[in-house]
């Protein structure tokens, strides 16, 4: 199949996906009237149709399927660039350690309270998820200075550096949860109701 023609069966099957999307959820709309409103919203042809199926799908469901393909398109390029990187196409992001830098960054955030609202990184509610990112992004950029250090960047060393940086992120996402455990356990030694209770303070009986 000629690749003009698989981008063109493609993009119907995306123009489908996204009809049929639109018309499933809690209210039950027909498939029919789902085509018709997005063809009156996106090129003014036809009847406005059904205002209530038209707040529906305008301003709830189309939204949140556009934002769906824009998340899938993004990821499938992300994909494709690390497989035609490392010329495997097994490669994943566990391969580079990203997966590991992402939840060393959680674990420090949730751990740490920096995810916590009012704090840095949770401006509009990013919080956790934006720690994760960040240690993502940094998890990348050391695979990247290890696996191009001496002479030209290859696969293999890539593979090995990222290998190394998971390890690494492990290692101490680990050493987080446990140290957090540690400190927790022993503030609940000291403040539970096993603690040692405070001498009386009222009057006290002759020996």
């Amino acid at each position: 199949m000629a690749p003009s023609v698989l981008v063109a069966v493609l993009l119907l099957l995306l123009a489908g996906s996204v009809v049929v999307s639109v018309s499933i959820g809690q209210v039950d709309i027909p498939v029919r009237e789902s085509s018709r409103i997005l063809l009156h919203e996106l090129t003014g042809i036809g009847g406005p149709g059904d205002p209530v199926f038209v707040d529906v799908i305008r301003s709830i469901r189309l939204p949140r399927v556009l934002l769906a393909a824009v998340v899938g398109a993004g990821l499938a390029l992300c994909g494709t660039v690390m497989q035609s990187t490392l010329q495997n196409p097994l490669a994943d992001p566990f391969v580079l350690g990203i997966s590991s830098g992402a939840s060393l960054g959680a674990a420090f955030a949730i751990l740490t309270g920096f995810g916590a609202a009012g704090t840095v990184g949770a401006v509009a509610g990013l919080g956790v998820p934006f720690w994760a990112f960040v240690g993502a992004l940094a998890a990348a950029a050391l695979v990247l200075g290890v696996g191009s250090a001496g002479s030209r960047t290859s696969p293999v060393k890539l593979i090995l550096a990222g290998t190394a940086v998971n390890a690494l992120c492990g290692a101490a996402s680990s050493a987080l949860v446990y140290f957090a455990g540690s400190a927790e356990g022993s503030a609940r030694s000291r403040s539970g109701p096993w603690a040692a209770s405070p001498p009386p303070s009222g009057p006290r009986c002759p020996p």
